[in-house]
Formats: structure tokens, sequence, C-alpha cells
């Protein structure tokens, strides 16, 4: 199964390079062009003075300091802009030399990219200069080959400055405009006022047509004091103005999410409200919408044909599209090259296209069979910020608009699942294009009951403590393509070796005795994985004059992946930034043990505390009647993202856990006869609401 998200197009403004800046540093105001070279931004001798006060004593934890960067982009009311990034970086340690090495991605089709201006500056106060175009090579950007994607007119430009050594202070001056909007009309972008390196100063400058100011802007994720902001008009100018100064460096988490989506950032638009972005989509694919033919029209009649009911003409269609029209990533457009679909007669009639021409044929048929439905733009990747509307969207899919008023989502690109939509597009923002207009939405959580491991054991215990038993474990989800994935590249004797491993780790001196994996073909995806294991296991009682102590034999816990991520995400004592796990999952073990006649009446059962929160819970249960003990191991992430302050409950829920599985219960053990009548045992501690 191919779970890689299909990328179809850029953020529109990118500021390439560091994002650090100085009010202090700067020099007067001053025009550019994209005929004349720029005057710098910033005045040399302050940068160097501010760069000498930077050292490793006074800046221990960092590699580099962005000692100050000035960024004016100044746009025109089509969404036309020209941008100059002025920046000087001080290395500090072996590491921070890598900050000589730049890579600078653009699109030749809307715009591009200039390094005007290449400098080192040493401890000594000399000025080496580089001549950019020699340190530099200009190649097509590859780094989405891996999701089938190649566009010619993505590039990147590497800089590799020589030489830099500890101490020196690199400037880079650099030149970025888009000529052909991408969106007509509309000018957004982001930058970022926090780093993982320390910032004393930075400014973001905009200069914008006074009769088409930013009607969108944001400071998100304060930290407070290090920023201020001005506004005033100049004739027919606004010039807007964000000051950060001495800001400190981020130190990043393990299973955060993206620096630039949670530290402190800015985001600016002429755009008010994303209606307006999608209804601008709309009307980009809307004649290619309407290109159906009557090959297409037969087509889907063919498909529904044997149809009942609304998600059976969906189900087909869909299954028509994601299977038959082939997935090809090439991007050679001439209009609007990553945004505009073909004609749907192309795609049909080729029988391949891109993300949005599979999005929009998938529309187009299932509107011939009576279904509305519309093309989705998506941010494969982190959440888009609702506060400023901007067309930062990098994949395409369909929504269908069924009976009950709601959408239906599905990626027609992923061509070996009968799945509407892939794990990878849940909890992501898109925007249903339509002619009058949607807000920004999330797409649903894949709910954690679709993706559980279910394990049912069933054990017989001897008089002597030995036991037999047999486990069923049941994959769904997450935990089935996981463990799919895995098993199909492995030989019957690794996968038998593998899990009767998994079973000694938790029965010592444990064999199997049975094992038989389900389905054979590991790449039927029609039926999920069921895993069935016999084993026995020579003693699992510890027996003492006349009580015994059981250790109850959970042995499909690790078959999920629950634990795995649990396990891995709980390093630190406490988190600034949320914990992204990015799915929803969870283990179950039912687990029954027929006792053998020696065993009375319990004379202690566990008294287990529990947890159960709004985004995970961590169970455990036990009880016992004559002859028959039941336990159970319920653990949970409902949620693909757990707070700071939840991180912390998370963590406390683990240790109840620990110590809950280290609790066994006791029986009261005698050699013949009935058992004598004890005082009823306790039960299990009901689960506390934590949360």
């Amino acid at each position: 199964m191919n779970s890689r998200p299909r990328i179809f197009l850029v953020t529109a403004t990118v500021i390439a390079g560091a994002v650090i800046a100085a009010q202090d540093c700067l020099a007067e105001p001053a025009t550019a062009s994209r005929a004349e070279q720029p005057a710098a931004l910033l005045d040399q001798h302050r940068a160097v003075a501010s760069a000498g006060k930077v050292t490793a004593d006074k800046y221990p934890d960092a590699d580099t300091v962005l000692v100050a960067e000035h960024v004016r982009c100044e746009y025109q009311a089509d969404g036309s802009f020209m941008t100059l990034d002025d920046e000087y970086v001080k290395v500090l340690t072996e590491a921070g030399r890598k900050e000589g090495v730049k890579n600078f991605t653009y699109n030749i089709f809307y715009g591009g990219l200039e390094i005007l201006e290449v400098e080192v500056i040493k401890e000594d106060g000399s000025v080496v200069r580089h001549d950019a175009k020699s340190i530099s090579k200009e190649q097509v950007d590859c780094t989405q080959m891996e999701s089938n994607i190649y566009d010619p007119n993505d590039k990147v430009l590497v800089a590799a400055v020589p030489n830099v050594e500890i101490g020196d202070t690199i400037r880079f001056f650099v030149k970025h405009w888009e000529s052909k909007p991408r969106m007509q009309g509309c000018y957004s972008d982001w930058s970022m006022l926090e780093a993982t390196m320390p910032i004393k100063n930075v400014t973001y400058e905009y200069l914008a047509p006074k009769d088409h100011p930013l009607k969108s802007k944001a400071l998100l994720s304060e930290v407070r004091g290090t920023v201020t902001a001005s506004e005033q008009i100049e004739g027919d100018k606004i010039r807007y103005t964000w000051t950060g100064r001495d800001v400190p460096q981020v130190f990043p988490e393990n299973g955060m999410p993206e620096v630039s989506t949670c530290c402190q950032r800015l985001l600016v638009s002429t755009v008010a409200d994303w209606k307006d972005i999608s209804r601008w989509y709309y009307n980009l694919c809307k004649s290619h919408l309407q290109k159906s033919t009557p090959a297409i029209q037969a087509k889907t009649k063919e498909l529904t044909a044997t149809a009942t009911t609304e998600r059976e003409k969906i189900a087909a269609i869909f299954k028509f599209v994601s299977q038959e029209i082939r997935y090809m990533g090439i991007t050679t457009e001439k209009s609007a090259p990553g945004y505009e679909p073909h004609d749907v007669n192309i795609t049909f009639d080729n029988r391949y296209g891109v993300c949005r021409d599979k999005a929009a044929l998938l529309a187009t048929m299932l509107s011939e069979a009576g279904i509305p439905a519309f093309p989705v733009i998506i941010m494969v990747g982190a959440k888009l910020d609702p506060e400023v509307p901007s067309a930062s969207f990098n994949h395409a899919i369909t929504a269908a608009r069924t009976q009950d008023g709601k959408y239906l989502l599905m990626d027609s690109t992923n061509e070996n699942t009968a799945d509407l939509m892939p794990q990878y597009l849940y909890d992501r923002s898109y925007l249903v294009a339509t002619p009058e207009g949607e807000p920004l939405m999330t797409s649903p959580i894949s709910p954690v009951e679709d993706n559980m491991c279910l394990v049912n054991t069933e054990v017989k215990l001897a008089d002597n403590g030995s036991a037999t038993g047999t486990t069923v474990v049941d994959l769904t989800g997450i935990n089935d393509v996981t463990c799919r994935g895995t098993l199909a590249e492995a030989k019957p004797d690794a996968i038998r070796r593998s899990f009767e491993g998994s079973v000694k780790s938790m029965l010592p001196g444990a064999t199997i005795t049975h094992f038989k994996l389900q389905p054979e073909d590991m790449h039927d995806s029609t039926r999920n994985l069921r895993i069935t294991i016999g084993w026995s296991a020579p003693n699992i009682l510890v027996s003492g004059d006349d009580v015994a102590q059981l250790e109850l034999p959970f042995v499909g816990c690790d078959f999920g992946i629950v634990m795995k991520i649990i396990g891995e995400s709980l390093q630190l004592d406490e988190r600034r930034f949320p914990l992204q796990l990015d799915l929803t999952c969870g283990t179950r073990e039912d687990l029954t043990i027929n006792l053998p006649p020696t065993l009375a009446q319990p004379l202690s059962l566990p008294q287990y505390e529990n947890t159960e929160h709004r985004d995970f819970s961590l169970t455990q249960t036990v009880s016992a009647e004559t002859g028959l003990l039941k336990a159970a191991i319920d653990i949970r992430l409902k949620s693909p993202t757990v707070k700071p302050a939840d991180y912390l409950i998370l963590k406390q829920a683990m240790a109840k856990l620990q110590t809950n599985v280290r609790q066994q219960p006791v029986f009261f053990r005698h050699s013949t006869g009935p058992a004598p009548r004890l005082a009823a045992a306790p039960g299990p501690t009901p689960a506390p609401a934590t949360a």
C-alpha cells in the first residue's frame, strides 16, 4: 500500500534563508528594482559591531546566532511581489559551520531567485567576498520524487560558502520575486520570528498599495515582549513593520509539530475570508469539470448500474478512478502548473493524471451519477492557522455532498486500497471548492476503534502451574497496515520465530505449539490480519504453603503499535510543545483463565489505578468466580495530538499501568476437598476520570 502524499503545489510566498533582522541595524529605506542592484538593507558596520558581542559564553547552547536580518517585501495589487532578504549569521561551533551551505527553493514559472551578495566577515573585521555564481549551483528540486512528483519548474539553488571558520559572520543578500501570481489578486506570506538559534534582531517589512492593504494579520504563539509592530501610510503606499529583539532559541522536542507551526510566527494576507480561496479554486477548475463527454457519462452509468444506494455509487466510481486512472506525477502544464487540472475528458481518455486531475474527474463522474461533488485542496502536513487565509495547500482530493448535507472526503490517488481516505489525510486542513465558498475545515480524526489490535487469550491452568493457551490477534486500521508491511517482506520461518520470541518475552520458557497467519496472501487487503498462536508455559503459578500467586499471561499486548508509540514519546519530564503522534491506535487484550480445582476463591485481587482521559486511556481490570478468572488490558490513543499539560497526565498514566502490571491475584490453595469459604475478595478499582 502506497501511503505517500501526492503533493501538487507549493506555498505562495516562501522566503529563502534564515529569518532574522535588526531595526537598530537598518540603513535608510531604499528602493529596489529587477533591473538594478538593490541597496543593502542593513548597515554592515552596525551588524558587525553587533556580531562582536555574540560569543559562545553568552550563547552556550547555540551553534549559530542570527545577528541581524531585514526582510522587505513590496507586493502589487495583482499579488506579484519582490522580496529582499539581508542577513548576518555568526558561527559559534563546529556544527554551526554548516550555516555556510544554504538551499534556496523557487519556481521559475512564477518567478525567480538571485543571490546578490555573499560575504564572510572574519573576527578581525576583514571581509571576504564571494562570487555568488561561482559558489552556487541550480538544479531541479527532486525532494518530491519519493511521492512520484516531478516538476521541472521547481528549482533549488545550493550555495556553499568555502572556508567558513568558527567566529565568522556570514552574510547572504538575496532577491526573490514572483511576477506571475499563483492566485490572482492575492498576496500572502508566513515568517518565523523564533528559531532554533537565538535571534538578536529581526525586521519584516511589507510595502503595500494603499488600495490593496493587508486584510489579515496575526502574530501567533507570541513570545511576550519580543516583537513590536507599526503601520504607517506613505503616499500611495502602506508600510507594515514587525520587529523582534532578543528572542531566545527554540529547543526542539521529540514528537513536536514542525517548528514553523508552533513557534512565534507572523502571517499576513490580502485575503480576509477563506471562502474567497474556496471560490477562487472552484472558478479555476470549473471549465475543466464541465468537459464531460458521452464516454464519461456511459462509463458512469455502467459503474452504477447495479448500485442501490448512494454509498454504493460512490464506491463504484471511486474504485474506477483510483485504480483505472493511473497516477502520473509529472507536471508539464503551461498555464498554471501545480494548481489547474486538465479537462476531465483528457484525463479520462489518457487514463492517467496528477492528483488534481484525478480529483476533478472523480468530481465530474460523481456529479453525472447525481451526487454533487467538488474538488478539494488539502494540506498534507501540519494544520494551517485559521486566522490568516492563504492558498497554502499541497494536495488535491474530492468531496461528495451526501444526502445528509455533509461532505464525504475521498483521495483517488491511492491505487491499492478500497478506503476512501488514507491515514495521512486525517486531521488535516482542507477547503472544498464551491461556487458559494466554504470555510477552512479539518478532516475527521480516524476513530481509535478503527485502529485496534484486538487480542483474545484463553488459558487452561493445570494443578502443577503449567498452562496451555491460545491467543488470537485481530489487527485493524493502522495496526494492520504496519504489521502487514513488515510481514509481506519476511519469510514464514522468520515470522514464526518473531512471534515465538514475543511470547517468550512475556512467558519465559514458553513454546509455540501452533501458529497460523491469515490471509496467506499479505497483499490481500480485503481481509484484516489475524494471527493465531497456540502456546504452552511450564509454570505461571508461584506457590508457597497454602497460597499461590498467579502471573497473568498477557501475551498479545505488544503485538499492537500503541505501546511502542507511547514508549518512544515519554522521554521528557515536561513539554512546551504538543506531542504530535499523527494517528490514533489502541490495543485490548481479554484474558480468560480456566482455574484448576485446587485454587479456591481469591484471597486478594489487584487494586488497579486506571486513567480515563478524552485523548487517551490506560485501564486494567480483573475479576474472579469459581473456576474462572477474567482480566483485560485496554490502552488507547484517542487523539493524534496530546497537549503539553495532558502530556504529564499521560506519563502518570503509564507509570500507573506499570504498577498495575506488577500486581497479581493471590489464591488460597488446597490439595483436596472443597475450598473453605473466605471473605469476598475486593474487586478492581473503578477507573477514575482523570480528565
